[in-house]
């Protein structure tokens, strides 16, 4: 089974083991060229994939909001498993990791769809508000 379709089963919790929480809204709309479109809430992030498949990677951004490199740089401070960034338009942008060199579990990928949307929540709430 390709790595696309493991990240859209596990993100619909059906191939077995933990499921998504219930009481959120999770999307995966489109799955094209490598990459998962996944929207949170009315909001559209990516999940990118490395062409080598070995890591995947969380990404949302903004056009609109009250970021301030401040809060981007408290967010950084005080976050392990992410990283915010202004671009050069003043855009805030969060990227999550995952490195999949060496093997990886459904479990541990729904783990990580899990963290992306539990940061996802507080850098909007902590840095996009």
């Amino acid at each position: 089974m390709g790595l696309l379709a493991i990240l859209a089963l596990s993100a619909h919790g059906r191939s077995g083991g933990s499921r998504m929480p219930p009481q959120r809204q999770w999307s995966f709309p489109s799955v094209s060229l490598g990459n998962v479109r996944w929207k949170l809430e009315g909001f559209r992030s990516s999940i990118f994939v490395a062409k080598d498949q070995k890591a995947i990677q969380f990404h949302s951004s903004f056009s609109d909001g009250s970021a301030t490199l401040k809060k981007v740089n408290e967010w950084n401070r005080t976050k392990r498993f992410s990283r915010a960034y202004l671009d050069d338009d003043g855009e805030p942008h969060l990227e999550l990791d995952l490195e999949l060199d060496g093997g990886v579990t459904q479990a541990r990928i729904i783990d990580f769809f899990k963290t992306c949307r539990v940061s996802f929540d507080g850098w909007c709430r902590e840095v996009v508000e």
